[in-house]
């Protein structure tokens, strides 16, 4: 159930009996010169639609803005600075428990270290909050937690940035909007230990990693292991 798409009596009776909404987060960020800008945002959207299905549960608007600092310089990048990414996920999170949600699960397909850090942080800030209300749960997944060996045993590469495995789930959902003939590997060497701002001046076209070995096969697979694993994860959360 998309929560977009359900009246407000709607929500109104899915909260007397079900405390739990799935929270999707992504980014608007390159994705080489073979994916669309809304990779992130399109395969995490797609699993959390499939979960929510599979379980019965609303299912939030996609928050479709995050951080993700070595791909800014790209155009088509849009990036929140943290505090502002970081506030925007609690003013959220205070409303869906002002609705009467008890059970937070904010899914993230979007990998990025900082992104999560921003997550966790306001998380902390909103559970801190209310830390006298013991039914409150706030829970983050990211694409890491549902990843197994299932997925990488079907991989030639590992997994980062534009790679195989998005190349190939995006073959599966979406293959009008991969441009194939533009697909090139890039294994960017970035400076040890410097904090950067940016990582284009060590990336050409925005790939970490291999694309060319990605096949609409291994999306269909992976895509389901995915889905498998995150709606595991939630039933757990639900069951406890």
């Amino acid at each position: 159930m998309l929560l977009e798409n359900m009246t407000w009596k709607e929500i109104e009776d899915y909260v007397r009996k079900n405390k739990v909404i799935l929270i999707p987060t992504g980014v608007y960020e390159e994705h080489g010169f073979h994916l669309p800008v809304s990779t992130d945002n399109d395969i995490g959207m797609y699993i959390s639609k499939k979960v929510g299905d599979n379980l019965d549960l609303i299912v939030a608007p996609l928050i479709p803005f995050g951080i993700s600092r070595k791909t800014r310089e790209f155009p088509g990048s849009i990036m929140l600075q943290f505090e502002t990414f970081k506030h925007l996920i609690e003013d959220i999170l205070i409303n869906y428990l002002e609705n009467g949600f008890k059970k937070l699960i904010i899914f993230s397909f979007h990998g990025s270290s900082n992104h999560l850090m921003a997550l966790n942080e306001a998380a902390y800030t909103i559970k801190r909050k209310w830390r006298n209300e013991p039914d409150v749960h706030i829970y983050i997944i990211s694409s890491k937690d549902i990843s197994d060996n299932r997925i990488f045993k079907l991989l030639k590469s590992i997994p980062i940035h534009s790679g195989e495995l998005e190349t190939s789930i995006m073959l599966y959902l979406s293959e009008n909007l991969v441009k194939i003939d533009k697909v090139i590997k890039e294994e960017p060497k970035f400076p040890d230990y410097e904090l950067l701002l940016t990582g284009r001046p060590w990336m050409k076209s925005g790939v970490m990693g291999d694309p060319v070995k990605a096949t609409k096969e291994k999306g269909e697979s992976i895509i389901k292991f995915f889905i498998e694993n995150l709606t595991n994860k939630i039933r757990k959360i639900i069951e406890n």
